[in-house]
């Protein structure tokens, strides 16, 4: 029986991963949207995009990543239904990103500060659901990253 079920489940995670099981997160995405933070290895910005759908949101932001810190290298640094969360650690010469995609403001501030380390710096969050304001309480943007 527990073999069957290990099974069952392996075949679920793989129909899952290959795309064929329905997206759970398909209608957080017709709702409220979806939001990315692209990032250059080579500099020490984020250039946010929040849009209606992945894609876009992923898209927009690498864009405006090549285009405004002008990188060739710009990669995908978060991404989600709900928010992202940045925080940065102290490694130099330059400061790394860490991102985490969560459900809410606060849980993806949480573990972007737990990634980034005992030192983490400059949290931000951005969420597809809200407008351009945050609530109060949770930072668009954190404190100013300080140089180590």
């Amino acid at each position: 029986m527990l073999v069957r079920n290990v099974v069952s489940f392996g075949i679920v995670s793989v129909i899952a991963a290959a795309g064929l099981a329905p997206d759970p997160t398909a209608s957080a995405r017709a709702v409220g949207g979806w939001v990315a933070v692209a990032h250059s290895p080579s500099r020490e910005s984020l250039d946010w995009n929040t849009n209606i759908d992945q894609q876009a949101a992923e898209t927009t932001a690498l864009r405006q990543c090549a285009a405004l810190q002008n990188a060739n290298n710009c990669r995908i640094l978060a991404s989600g239904p709900s928010c992202v969360a940045v925080a940065w650690d102290i490694d130099q010469p330059l400061n790394r990103p860490h991102g985490v995609a969560a459900d809410t403001p606060a849980a993806a501030l949480n573990a972007a500060i737990s990634v980034a380390g005992p030192f983490a710096n400059d949290p931000s969050v951005r969420c597809s659901y809200l407008s351009h304001e945050q609530p109060p309480g949770i930072p668009q943007r954190g404190i100013q990253r300080q140089m180590v």
